[in-house]
């Protein structure tokens, strides 16, 4: 994309976003070693919003989206299977049993079922951490969908797709299906996310209010005190969505006033990230 038509704040957030991953894996595969430390803390209230980040940016981009309303929804996905899929699959073939070996000490390790988990179960792939990849592309194909069976539908079939998909989507972020193979139990946490995301991305394009950037402050530091409050006071499951809301609308209020403050530094960022 050129300079003229990538957005600023999204910019921004792409940086933010891969900046945190990085904090968020700076430590010791030993959990244990840093237990109950401000290490510790800092690291897991990283974890509650870090990869909601991402799917809230897919979520705005894919409502964005022009190319998805010219291709042809194969098209689609076949783009996005090649962007995603690809180096999931390549990456995770090309280490398998190097990395194996030098975990299990030997060739034990491989038969039948290991080689179907690692390509099957993405948390228990070569690389874990890449279980974003099959996630994001499967929230894609429903998403990437829905949007093209609603386009050019009648309004009032496109409001109660989006609040039947609203309910679905909360529900299944509030009560994943517990299970890690085909990645469902991630797709279903976080296809949440990206509907959140789509649905600020509607908001913005019909909202005519315009926030002073004082106010934008404001609102991203009271969001972020909330959130360490909830975390150091009554941290759980429920709480962590919470967290993970209140965190992620308070970087999109920082990333709109970042935007016209430090360009300069984050474009320097995203392109190097």
């Amino acid at each position: 994309m050129s300079a003229k038509t990538k957005r600023q704040d999204i910019n921004i957030l792409y940086s933010i976003g891969a900046i945190l991953a990085v904090l968020g894996h700076s430590h010791s595969n030993d959990w244990a070693s840093f237990d109950g430390t401000v290490f510790y803390h800092i690291i897991v209230f990283i974890y509650t919003f870090h990869m909601p980040l991402f799917f809230v940016i897919a979520g705005n981009l894919l409502y964005n989206s022009k190319s998805i309303n010219v291709k042809s929804f194969g098209e689609f996905i076949k783009e996005k299977a090649f962007k995603l899929l690809t180096p999931y699959v390549i990456l995770s073939a090309v280490f398998l049993i190097p990395k194996g070996y030098i975990e299990h000490g030997g060739f034990k390790f491989l038969n039948f079922e290991f080689i179907i988990r690692s390509f099957l179960v993405p948390r228990q792939n070569t690389w874990g951490h890449f279980w974003f990849l099959p996630t994001l592309f499967i929230c894609y194909v429903i998403l990437g969908g829905i949007k093209k069976l609603i386009t050019n539908s009648d309004k009032k079939f496109v409001q109660w797709v989006a609040v039947l998909l609203g309910i679905i989507s909360v529900y299944f972020w509030l009560s994943p299906i517990k299970t890690d193979w085909f990645a469902l139990k991630d797709v279903t946490e976080n296809l949440f996310y990206m509907v959140l995301g789509m649905f600020l991305a509607f908001v913005e394009k019909r909202s005519t209010v315009n926030l002073n950037k004082y106010i934008k402050v404001i609102i991203s530091v009271v969001l972020i005190a909330i959130s360490v409050a909830l975390y150091v006071f009554n941290y759980n499951y429920k709480i962590k969505s919470i967290i993970s809301i209140l965190m992620v609308l308070a970087l999109i209020f920082f990333a709109k006033i970042m935007g016209s403050v430090l360009q300069k530094q984050f474009d320097f960022i995203s392109k190097n990230v």
